[in-house]
């Protein structure tokens, strides 16, 4: 099993190292170069595009900051829609405003 972790920020870093700090096969993307170069310290494999972690993950984490961005991960031209060959379990996770 390998695990697609998209979203590095305040949550997404910290759960991704518990990740690797388990043993699991994890390849990361960001927009975000910092958060990228912290995981590369610890080993984690680094997806340059969606494309290529979607061509490489048994499962995907979203870990984004909320419902427009995941909908733009997920379903935009260079989204993961339209990456997978294969059908991915996801996990999405993502703050919102309460009302």
């Amino acid at each position: 099993m390998k695990i697609g972790f998209v979203g590095l920020g305040k949550m997404g870093l910290p759960m991704a190292k518990r990740l690797l700090a388990a043993g699991y096969d994890l390849i990361v993307y960001d927009t975000n170069a910092e958060p990228i170069a912290k995981m590369q310290k610890h080993k984690a494999e680094v997806a340059d595009s969606l494309d290529s972690l979607a061509q490489s993950a048994t499962h995907i984490i979203l870990m984004l900051p909320n419902s427009q961005v995941v909908q733009s991960v997920i379903k935009d031209s260079y989204g993961l829609l339209c990456s997978l060959t294969r059908l991915s379990p996801f996990r999405g996770c993502f703050s919102a405003k309460s009302q």
